[in-house]
């Protein structure tokens, strides 16, 4: 990950090609949040469905099918409620 801040952005050790640091950074000022980040509700199925989902999931509670089952049934249920 990147840093967001213009002053940190002119960090010099950033502007090395070691490890595709150049790259990066010279693609920062273009980068633009995803699309679905900015959906109404996303916030709350994030905190109430994907993220209790995938620390289950991590911590060997529940399999690998689970999560996705959770975030498809669950999470459109969070959504459909703010798309009203």
């Amino acid at each position: 990950m990147l840093p967001t801040g213009t002053r940190a952005l002119r960090d010099p050790a950033l502007h090395v090609t070691t490890y595709g640091w150049a790259t990066g950074t010279a693609l920062a000022d273009r980068l633009r949040p995803a699309p679905a980040q900015s959906v109404r509700g996303r916030p709350e199925g994030k905190d109430k469905v994907a993220t209790p989902a995938l620390q289950e999931c991590y911590g060997g509670a529940i399999g690998l099918a689970d999560p996705r089952r959770r975030l498809e049934s669950d999470g459109s249920l969070v959504l459909a409620r703010f798309q009203r």
